[in-house]
C-alpha cells in the first residue's frame, strides 16, 4: 500500500568533476514522484558489483525514511521483453501490461531496488526523454560519482559508448564533464578485454588492477598461460608462486616480457609488409605494437610486438617466401638451427645447431646456403658448411660440441705469460703473510 510522499531532501552534492554533467541530467527533466513498479531496471547499468551490507543497511534506510536523492528516468512504452526484465530482477510479476506508458531507469538503481522491497510508495524522480546513447551516458557520469567504483564496471561502461562508434577521444569529451582523459578511457576499456578469472581474482583481491593492466594487452590464450590455467593448484605461474603469494608487478612484466613480447627490428620480415599474412595487415598499423599503442608498454624503447602467435604466423610466412624464392633462383640450400639441443622431427627436417659452421662464400667445396628455421634469427640465410670430412672447416674433427668448444675455447698463454702469473700470485701470497704477521703482533700487544 502507498503511503504519502515525504518531501525529498537536497541530493547529495556530487563530485565537483562531475556536477556540472550531472546537473544537465537533471535540470532539464521534470521532477515527479513515481510508483516504483512503474519503472523497469536498465540493461545497461554500468555498476556490476555490489557490497551486499551497503545494499542492506540501504534498505533499512529506505524502510524507515524513503527515498531522498532523486532517480534519473526515461519515458518508454512497456514491452514484453521490458516485462520480463522486471520478473526477472524483482521475483515478482509486473503490474503493467505491454503498451502502457512506464519508466526506464537510466540512474539510481540501488535506491530504486530499496524502494520495492521497502514498499515505501511513490518515489521522487526526475523524467526526461533521452536517446539510448544519451542514457549510457548519463549512467556512466552518475557511476562515476562513487568513491568506490570498480574498474571494470566503469571500463563496461565506456565500452558501451564504445559500441555506438565513439572513439576514445569523443567518449573523453561527451563525458569529459568526469576529468578523465582519452589515455584514461582507452585504458579502462582495453581490461575489459580480461577473462573471467582475472576478473574473479581481482574482485576477490588477490591481484590489483595494474595486474589486469599489464595482461589485458594479450591474448586470451596468453591471459590463462599467465593464470596457470590446467596447471594444477600447487603450479607455479606468472602470477603467483608456487606458495601461492601473488607476485609483484615488476615480476609479472618481466615474465610477461620474456615469454610473450618480441621485439619488431630483429624480426626478419618487413614490417610495413602487409600482404605477408593479409588477415592481420602491417605491423605499422597494428594495434598490439607498443609503437602504435603506447598503452601496451608506455616504458617500451623500441617496437615490440605483443602477440606471439601473430609474429610467429608472419615469420613462418615469410619462411616459406625465402624458401620459394631460394628454389626458383636454382640455388641449393639447407634448413638450419642456431638452437642449442633441438633436434630435427618427421615434419620439421634441419640441421641442429652445432653440426654447421659459418663461413664465407665459395670457402670450400661444401659452403652452401642455409636459412635459419630454429632459433633467433628464424628466414634469414646464411652461407654454411654441413661437411663433417671438409678439412678447410672442420679438419678431421666432429663438427658438432666439439667442434664449438674448439672454436671458443681459450687462447693459449706463452710461457713468458705463465711465469709472470706465477710470480705475482707468489708476490701476492707472500704479501698476505707478512699482513697477517703485522696484525698478529698488534693483536697480541
Amino acid at each position: 500500500m502507498s503511503t504519502t510522499p515525504i518531501n525529498p531532501a537536497p541530493p547529495r552534492s556530487p563530485h565537483p568533476a562531475v556536477m556540472s554533467a550531472a546537473q544537465d541530467a537533471t535540470t532539464q527533466g521534470e521532477l515527479k514522484w513515481i510508483e516504483p513498479h512503474l519503472i523497469v531496471p536498465s540493461t545497461t547499468n554500468p555498476r556490476k558489483l555490489r557490497n551486499a551490507q551497503e545494499d542492506a543497511d540501504l534498505l533499512e534506510s529506505v524502510r524507515v525514511s524513503g527515498v531522498f536523492q532523486s532517480l534519473l528516468l526515461r519515458p518508454m512504452p512497456a514491452t514484453a521483453e521490458m516485462m520480463a526484465r522486471w520478473e526477472k530482477h524483482t521475483k515478482t510479476k509486473p503490474k503493467f501490461n505491454i503498451g502502457e506508458n512506464i519508466y526506464e531507469l537510466v540512474a539510481g538503481e540501488r535506491r530504486w531496488e530499496a524502494s520495492v522491497k521497502a514498499d515505501r510508495g511513490m518515489v521522487p524522480a526526475v523524467v526526461r526523454k533521452l536517446s539510448d546513447k544519451e542514457a549510457k551516458k548519463f549512467q556512466i557520469v552518475e557511476n562515476l560519482q562513487r568513491d568506490d567504483i570498480d574498474a571494470i564496471d566503469e571500463g563496461m561502461g565506456f565500452k558501451e559508448l564504445a559500441k555506438e562508434g565513439l572513439t576514445a577521444k569523443q567518449i573523453s569529451e561527451e563525458v569529459g564533464k568526469i576529468g578523465k582523459s582519452a589515455r584514461y578511457v582507452q585504458q579502462s576499456i582495453k581490461r575489459t578485454d580480461v577473462i573471467r578469472g582475472l576478473i574473479q581474482l581481482y574482485r576477490e583481491g588477490r591481484i590489483s588492477i595494474s595486474h589486469i593492466d599489464l595482461l589485458s594487452p594479450l591474448s586470451p590464450e596468453a591471459q590463462k598461460e599467465a593464470l596457470g590455467v590446467g596447471a594444477g593448484n600447487a603450479a607455479n605461474t606468472m602470477l603467483f608462486d608456487w606458495n601461492g603469494a601473488t607476485r609483484s608487478i615488476r615480476e609479472l612484466k618481466s615474465a610477461i616480457q620474456q615469454r610473450f613480447h618480441l621485439s619488431l627490428d630483429a624480426a626478419p620480415f618487413r614490417k610495413d609488409d602487409d600482404k605477408l599474412v593479409p588477415k592481420v595487415g602491417a605491423c605499422t598499423s597494428c594495434e598490439k605494437n607498443t609503437a602504435v599503442n603506447s598503452l601496451l608498454d608506455p616504458e617500451s624503447k623500441h617496437p615490440t610486438c605483443t602477440d606471439r602467435p601473430c609474429y610467429e604466423s608472419k615469420q613462418a610466412a615469410h619462411l616459406a617466401h625465402i624458401e620459394a624464392a631460394t628454389k626458383k633462383a636454382g640455388e641449393q640450400f639447407v634448413r638450419i638451427s642456431q638452437q642449442w639441443g633441438v633436434r630435427p622431427t618427421k615434419n620439421n627436417d634441419f640441421i641442429p645447431a652445432g653440426d654447421w659452421t659459418e663461413v664465407k662464400k665459395g670457402s670450400c667445396k661444401s659452403a652452401i646456403a642455409g636459412i635459419v628455421v630454429v632459433g633467433q634469427e628464424v628466414g634469414h640465410k646464411k652461407i654454411v658448411c654441413a661437411d663433417k670430412k671438409c678439412k678447410v672447416h672442420h679438419g678431421k674433427g666432429y663438427a658438432g660440441m666439439s667442434e664449438y668448444r674448439r672454436i671458443n675455447a681459450p687462447a693459449k698463454k706463452s710461457p713468458a705469460e705463465i711465469r709472470r702469473e706465477k710470480e705475482q700470485k707468489l708476490q701476492e701470497k707472500v704479501k698476505g703473510a707478512s699482513n697477517l704477521a703485522v696484525l698478529t703482533q698488534i693483536a697480541n700487544k
